[in-house]
């Protein structure tokens, strides 16, 4: 009823999958072929490029960096940089704390947080974001 279309190509060579697809304003063949991801594409584009202590870094680009226990009211640097600011998620180890951040950057993040006696939080922070 609305003119929707579907290809799929399998090529013979390597096996690879392709498709694409139209519709009433878009013409199927006015569309290019895109190919499928296979696990080994995925696979090579997740290699481990390098680790070390608390961070791995992938071929894809992606970095993560962790700290299992450090206290609020300090910076805590990235054991590698990243190339820009990273997602942040600080959760408190032993209570029901509010813990936050400020200050952050592409090597490091101010951590915040005191519980009602003035002491500082013991945090786990997880760092995600890019290196290239």
């Amino acid at each position: 009823e609305n003119n929707e279309s579907t290809q799929l190509w399998v090529e013979q060579a390597s096996g690879n999958l392709f498709s694409r697809s139209g519709n009433g304003n878009t013409r199927v063949n006015d569309t290019a072929f895109k190919r499928f991801a296979t696990l080994d594409d995925v696979g090579e584009a997740e290699k481990v490029n390098s680790q070390g202590t608390n961070w791995v870094r992938y071929e894809s680009g992606l970095q993560m960096c962790w700290v299992t226990s450090i206290y609020t009211n300090r910076v805590w640097s990235f054991p590698i940089a990243f190339l820009a600011t990273p997602a942040l998620q600080i959760s408190p180890i032993d209570a029901d704390y509010k813990v936050s951040m400020r200050a952050g950057n592409n090597t490091s993040v101010y951590l915040v947080g005191r519980t009602s006696d003035d002491n500082d939080i013991e945090v786990s922070v997880f760092a995600i974001g890019r290196w290239k």
